[in-house]
């Protein structure tokens, strides 16, 4: 940290404060997509205007700025930030840090905002989303970083307008707390069920080992219920409750079969229990969910065909000593 120690104490010495360096360390730049999502464009201003930069969350140029603070932006040009996945130009940082030492600190934060110091072409665009009074740059991504270092007041550019749609932010709301109940559920320790997400197909892998059957594990895997969300759907109140139903449904329905599954004697149930009367893994399946839905279950061996499976859990039904649903 031998360089960002000595650009630090350079900043402080041209009147950058330490309080607002570490503050600079905590704050993390937002995405700006998710206030795109529940807004729309209302009005394009043409004349210049200057914006606070406090009230600048986020850098929305394509550059991976979301998630990091602007601290670590800011030095990554040392090198000695570790695991910053974005490939912020050095130069172009050090422009702004060596303006800031060669003229002083009034000089640069007047560059920020005086639109005769920027060239024409180069004067930034910020949408800005105004019933949250939140600002996103649409380019000037070093320039930007640097005026927030340096705790410049303002920054001079163009302003898109953006209303927020009342009906997309309150079904934005309700999928928000959908998808954190559904991200609460996966992390939870079930008896017996252990959750995986599989990242390169989107689903839902449970499993079950069997103790004394360790090599053959049970498997049965669900697309991922929530949905890829665009702003479009967000108009759908239906779509939105639909998927909260379907959320609850299938969290209740895996800790109905987890449940059933951990008041079985899991020790003493032979592999082969999968196509025989007493195949606890399978009926529950079967019983929780319909039989249009009980698909995906994979095996190692020995092999076992779906339709034999599928005509096995049948005559299970059958059977009068199970209850019907």
């Amino acid at each position: 940290m031998e360089r960002i120690n000595k650009w630090t104490n350079l900043l402080i010495e041209k009147g950058v404060s330490d309080e607002h360096i570490q503050n600079m360390k905590k704050i993390k730049l937002q995405y700006q997509s998710p206030y795109h999502l529940v807004y729309e464009e209302k009005e394009d201003l043409q004349k210049l205007h200057c914006v606070e930069t406090h009230k600048i969350k986020g850098i929305a140029t394509g550059w991976k700025t979301a998630n990091k603070s602007v601290y670590d932006l800011f030095f990554s040009f040392t090198g000695e930030i570790p695991n910053l996945e974005t490939s912020i130009n050095a130069s172009r940082i050090r422009q702004n840090l060596d303006s800031l030492i060669c003229h002083g600190i009034k000089y640069q934060h007047n560059f920020y905002k005086d639109p005769s110091k920027i060239n024409k072409d180069e004067i930034p665009t910020f949408n800005y989303f105004e019933d949250d009074d939140v600002y996103f740059p649409t380019d000037a991504t070093h320039r930007t970083i640097s005026a927030l270092m340096f705790n410049a007041p303002k920054m001079v550019g163009k302003i898109k307008v953006f209303k927020k749609n009342n009906l997309k932010a309150r079904n934005y709301s309700l999928y928000n707390k959908v998808l954190g109940d559904w991200k609460k559920f996966l992390s939870t320790k079930l008896y017996v069920l252990n959750i995986n997400e599989n990242p390169d197909t989107n689903n839902i892998i449970f499993s079950i080992k069997l103790p004394k059957h360790s090599k053959s594990d049970f498997f049965f895997s669900i697309n991922n219920p929530i949905i890829d969300l665009n702003s479009n759907q967000l108009e759908d109140s239906q779509l939105i409750e639909d998927q909260k139903k379907r959320v609850e449904t299938l969290i209740n329905n895996i800790k109905q079969i987890d449940k059933r599954l951990s008041s079985s004697n899991l020790d003493t149930l032979p592999f082969y229990l999968k196509i025989v009367k007493n195949n606890i893994f399978l009926y529950s399946l079967y019983f929780i969910f319909n039989k249009e839905e009980f698909v995906n279950i994979e095996h190692s061996q020995p092999k076992v065909s779906s339709k034999r499976i599928k005509a096995s859990v049948k005559r299970i039904l059958a059977n009068e000593n199970f209850p019907k649903k």
